[in-house]
């Protein structure tokens, strides 16, 4: 019983064949087209290779732009509002590596407020972040695709190592997780 509990919590991540950034995430009757890093996945991951981490996660929080979108409800997460200020650190010479930064900063940095959609619901994977190993990946990130490639999928250039869903089916999952579900990337 336990064992079948833990697998109702998981959800795959495939990478294509065809299309090294595409991928399937799938949990039961429920798939999605998605999108990886744009040089697909890898099992050594390294500071900007564009790769997605192979592994087991769990999203540890969630960010979301009051002013673009509306709050997406969650099972035992509480989303925080993204300001003008904030951002990523994914500098490994900084002691703030992987982490989120009031900016501005003078390390390299993701912005988090952003004029585009990318970021306007981000979810954080627990990806290098206890313990944090520099030069090992930051800001691995789920977050809504890019404007138009969820029509055109052979037109799509990936990310840089976060997992991107059309806005509808991200919060579609979002409404289906919680902190002990898992999303094993494979």
């Amino acid at each position: 019983m336990k064992r079948r509990k833990l697998a109702r919590r998981k959800w795959h991540i495939h990478s294509s064949m065809l299309k090294r950034h595409n991928a399937i995430i799938s949990k039961g009757n429920f798939r999605f087209n998605a999108h990886i890093g744009q040089n697909g996945m890898t099992y050594s991951k390294k500071e900007g290779d564009l790769k997605t981490p192979a592994g087991i996660f769990r999203l540890i929080g969630f960010y979301h732009r009051q002013d673009k979108r509306k709050l997406i409800v969650t099972k035992g997460f509480i989303s925080k509002p993204i300001k003008n200020n904030m951002g990523w650190c994914d500098d490994s010479k900084s002691f703030a590596y992987n982490k989120p930064v009031i900016l501005p900063i003078s390390y390299s940095h993701e912005r988090l407020y952003r004029s585009d959609s990318l970021y306007d619901v981000i979810g954080v994977f627990d990806a290098n972040i206890k313990p944090t190993y520099k030069n090992r990946g930051s800001a691995i990130f789920l977050h809504i695709m890019r404007q138009g490639e969820e029509l055109d999928q052979q037109a799509s250039i990936g990310t840089a190592g976060c997992l991107s869903l059309p806005y509808q089916y991200l919060e579609n999952l979002l409404k289906q997780v919680d902190k002990k579900t898992k999303f094993q990337f494979h």
